[in-house]
């Protein structure tokens, strides 16, 4: 049996144990129920609401990438954007589709590392709006949240301080590519998305347009939540949504399953049952999350066919790229298509 093999494997064991776990005293039918019983009204609205916050992920990847010198038209950069949440829903991995829009955006402007680099920024700034919104819901209504919640959101606040240490300190990019040294070729791509990472450090006028644009996205998607919420006939407040949602998001981002499948249920079963939801809503609810995601990611596949059967008539040549600072760096080729 070969490892890539073993690790699927490993990861269908965990997420079916996950499954078992969310379930556990449930009917399934009644969950199926819940479900298919949603307003159509108010999942609609989620679903707008929702392809608004990505829309705005994308210019906010946009403004990102300009940080590292390339210049990503808008339609490229909702195009690529959709085309990673597809491959989100599709690929066993909550990165998967980090990883396709980073390569697709690298290749055609010949400039991966720094590519990386503006899509790891950018989840990262979308995940302190998520966990600060969280916080904010404890602030605001800690008094009505149950304590486990309350303790969820501020273990979530503090795994994104610590990675945002990791991420954005050059130290920890070099001691990796030194540990990696027996690989040469990954050793240096490590150390140039390292180094792109760090031009980040200081610009704070950068970082705070990407942060106010996370901040409007999130508002949008915990609305599209409240409203799924409320098309099961599931009356919760938006600060005990807003504590859950980043504590659901960050577990199905660990490497141990397939996409979140059966954790997200055991996560929000766990938050949200002690707030007075039904086991069985809880669970529908997570579920319904999770076909709205991938109804709103579906241009995401017709896009990917069309970039596919695409040839442009001329294609960027990839150069190797070095480590230099970002005033030394002279900009990229602009990632734009006929039409943009």
């Amino acid at each position: 049996m070969s490892a890539r093999v073993r690790q699927v494997s490993l990861r269908l064991v965990i997420s079916g144990a996950f499954i078992w776990l969310a379930l556990r005293g449930i009917s399934v039918n009644r969950v199926a129920d819940d479900m298919g019983n949603a307003t159509p009204a108010w999942f609609a609205g989620a679903l707008a609401l929702l392809s608004v916050s990505f829309t705005l992920g994308a210019l906010r990847w946009r403004l990102l990438a300009r940080g590292q010198d390339i210049e990503l038209g808008v339609s490229d950069a909702v195009r690529y954007t959709w085309i990673g949440l597809f491959f989100t829903n599709v690929l066993p991995t909550g990165f998967g589709g980090d990883a396709v829009r980073a390569w697709i955006a690298g290749r055609r402007s010949g400039r991966l590392p720094a590519v990386t680099a503006s899509v790891l920024a950018d989840r990262l700034t979308a995940l302190w709006a998520l966990v600060s919104v969280g916080a904010l819901g404890v602030i605001l209504d800690g008094g009505a949240l149950p304590g486990v919640v309350i303790v969820a959101a501020l273990l979530s606040c503090a795994a994104v301080a610590v990675g945002s240490v990791l991420l954005l300190a050059h130290a920890p990019a070099r001691a990796l590519s030194r540990a990696t040294a027996r690989w040469p070729r990954g050793s240096r791509a490590i150390e140039r998305v390292g180094a792109s990472l760090a031009t980040y450090n200081g610009r704070r006028d950068l970082l705070a347009g990407a942060v106010a644009i996370s901040f409007a996205a999130q508002a949008c998607t915990l609305l599209a939540a409240y409203m799924l919420a409320r098309s099961l006939g599931l009356h919760i407040g938006i600060g005990l949504l807003a504590t859950t949602i980043p504590v659901a998001l960050l577990a199905t981002a660990t490497p141990t399953n397939i996409n979140g499948l059966g954790i997200r249920e055991t996560v929000f079963r766990a938050l949200l049952v002690p707030a007075g939801v039904a086991p069985a809503l809880a669970v529908a609810f997570s579920l319904t999350t999770v076909v709205a995601g991938a109804i709103v990611s579906l241009p995401g596949a017709v896009a990917w066919i069309a970039l596919r059967h695409h040839r442009p008539a001329e294609s960027p040549v990839a150069q190797p790229e070095t480590v230099v600072s970002t005033a030394e760096r002279r900009p990229a080729p602009a990632l734009s298509t006929p039409g943009n």
